[in-house]
């Protein structure tokens, strides 16, 4: 074929080349079994198919576009070529001298099923598929550095559309332009159908409707999941988080923390349907601040939709030399900051393999919306360890250390918090007072901080009065002279305080009420009986009334305190654990030491509760050691 075809020519040869592909077409079509022959015979069309590209771009003009006007010789010969190529039978790409795509027929479109539009501008090698990229850069390289035609086999990919093909790349000089540009005919090898039918188009009303509702559908499901309570937990919050989204938007989730300023690998799910454990592991052990892209979108602040991924270490190298994305068998990638108020705390990553369509701008903006719940979850989570970590701290100071050593007395303590209480308003303490030991056991009506301010105004003053006076109802009154006038004014706080004077096999023990629930008197020799109680709380009157009982404990005798918190606790059907069970499970622990005697009732109510804390829940245990 000479380099200037008259047009006839051309037309007479493209004619003739579109017949016999149909033939060929036809032929692979009515003999599936026998196709060898229409391979080879494929192949020569396309080398002929080759040259008629070569001649129309020769036969184009000298002058460009520029250079034509409207309606010259010129100009309608252009046109004309330009028609020549849209109908070559032969799927055909035009290159410029970077590879990007200039021109795409019909039939190159078709290929990889997607308008021709969307084509155009792109690197032709985002459209092969990833582990044949390089391959692909390479013979391009060839063609341009040599001006030689390469063949080779390859494979087209582009969501659901795959193919496998044999490449032909021709360099081409067009008149008008800078630089050669680079011919590629594409003919299919694959036996059987070229590629793989494309999904459905979802402009019509009933496709958009299925999309809306599943992304609606996967939101809705991650709103639960982070709003559920084990969910404060950062390694549980961000594993489910991953879970759901493998299993519903893409094949591989990762999600990448920050912690002490370093973003670090928190999680990798793989697909369930394959063995990837092994890979999961070696995902996990890769630093992600080495992956340009997660890197990228934590710095910046904004996300990455790479529909198809242009570089292979976009999400960095593993073992020393293998880009990520191949492992995976990656076909389109999106990364999504954590984003909060106060910042990035990390980036969500998801990969989706093989034929899967490729994620596009509604898929962004839906994970964008997900990675902000699961950074508001995070930032919750922070903010809870860290009230909790305070809480406990304030706790510490209400709550005795050890309890003191005293001769003749086996003493007990077990306090446990409520579920979800970062800080409740029990208090207890045993201390040395004027005589002899006191003690003060209570709790204020209230959480909180304000809660945690009164009780140890009330715990330390106890414990100062104590040391000059011997009245604890006296204690009391003036404890209550001091809420009056200063933080604890109309916030209630019930208390028993005590004085305590050990001597051989027996103990005196002066009590005073305001308003607690009364002390268990556990008696070796006649049961078990509730303590005078009574009285108001403090900080409710200037004038509330105290109630005051002496008592002698005697050898193996012991007095239980109690918190409120055990007495309201409730089971399944919110019956109240109440004043019956408790002395029933005291009668059958009577003779026990102080520490079972205390994990009795404690085991007996979490047997009631089903181990549920809905406050506080405190009890010590004061018993005259058996034989002294």
């Amino acid at each position: 074929m000479t380099e200037r075809m008259a047009i006839s020519d051309l037309e007479a040869e493209l004619t003739a080349l579109s017949d016999r592909v149909s033939d060929l077409r036809q032929a692979r079509a009515s003999y599936p079994g026998d196709i060898d022959g229409v391979l080879d015979a494929a192949l020569v069309e396309l080398a002929a198919a080759e040259d008629l590209i070569r001649a129309c771009l020769t036969r184009s003009p000298g002058s460009g576009e520029r250079g034509r006007r409207r309606g010259s010789p010129a100009e309608r010969e252009y046109r004309l070529l330009k028609q020549v190529f849209r109908t070559l039978p032969v799927p055909t790409f035009l290159l410029d001298a970077q590879g990007a795509v200039r021109r795409v027929n019909p039939e190159a479109a078709a290929i990889l099923g997607t308008p021709a539009g969307y084509l155009t501008g792109k690197p032709f090698a985002l459209f092969v598929d990833l582990p044949r990229r390089a391959a692909f850069r390479s013979r391009l390289s060839e063609v341009l550095r040599d001006a030689t035609t390469v063949r080779f086999d390859s494979r087209l990919a582009k969501g659901t559309h795959v193919s496998e093909v044999r490449l032909s790349l021709t360099m081409v000089n067009i008149p008008g332009e800078p630089h050669p540009m680079i011919a590629v005919a594409a003919a299919l090898t694959e036996p059987g159908p070229a590629r793989t039918a494309p999904v459905q188009a979802q402009d019509d009303e009933e496709g958009l409707a299925v999309v809306a509702a599943r992304r609606l559908d996967v939101m809705t499901r991650m709103t639960r999941l982070l709003l559920d309570e084990e969910s404060l937990h950062e390694p549980v919050a961000v594993g489910r988080a991953a879970r759901l989204l493998a299993g519903t938007l893409a094949d591989w989730v990762l999600i990448d923390v920050h912690r002490d300023g370093v973003l670090r690998r928190a999680v990798v799910v793989g697909p369930r349907d394959q063995p990837v454990s092994d890979l999961v592991r070696r995902l996990t052990q890769l630093d992600p601040g080495d992956a340009p892209m997660v890197r990228e979108v934590a710095e910046s602040g904004g996300s990455a939709l790479h529909e198809l991924p242009a570089e292979d270490t976009m999400l960095g190298v593993a073992d020393g030399e293998r880009p990520v994305l191949p492992l995976l068998d990656a076909s389109s990638v999106i990364g999504v900051p954590l984003r909060e108020q106060s910042g990035s705390l990390g980036v969500l990553t998801l990969v989706r393999t093989g034929q899967r369509t490729p994620f596009n701008l509604a898929d962004l903006g839906l994970l964008e919306d997900i990675g902000e719940n699961i950074a508001r979850a995070l930032t919750t989570e922070r903010t809870f360890r860290s009230r909790a970590e305070s809480a406990r701290s304030l706790q510490a100071g209400m709550l005795p250390r050890t309890l003191p050593a005293i001769p003749g007395l086996d003493l007990a303590d077990d306090f446990r918090a409520g579920d979800g209480v970062l800080v409740g308003g029990d208090f207890y303490d045993i201390f040395p007072a004027r005589d002899g030991w006191g003690f003060v056991f209570g709790n204020v009506l209230g959480r909180g901080g304000e809660a945690v301010e009164i009780a140890s105004l009330v715990r330390h003053a106890v414990r100062v009065l104590s040391l000059s006076e011997g009245c604890p109802t006296e204690i009391l009154r003036r404890v209550n002279e001091a809420l009056e006038a200063g933080p604890g004014s109309g916030r209630g706080v019930a208390v028993l305080a005590g004085l305590l004077r050990p001597a051989p096999g027996s103990a005196s023990v002066r009590m005073a009420c305001a308003g607690h629930h009364p002390p268990a008197l556990l008696r070796a020799d006649t049961g078990v009986r509730p303590c005078s109680g009574g009285g108001l709380p403090l900080g409710v009157s200037a004038d509330a009334e105290v109630a005051a009982e002496d008592i002698t404990l005697a050898d193996g005798d012991a007095l239980v305190l109690c918190s409120h918190g055990l007495i309201e606790s409730r089971d399944d059907s919110g019956e109240v654990y109440g004043d019956t069970r408790l002395p029933d499970v005291l009668a059958r622990s009577l003779g026990l030491a102080a520490a079972p005697l205390v994990k009795a009732v404690q085991d007996d109510r979490d047997q009631f509760a089903g181990g549920r804390l809905l406050e506080d829940v405190t009890l010590l245990a004061l018993r005259v050691r058996s034989g002294g």
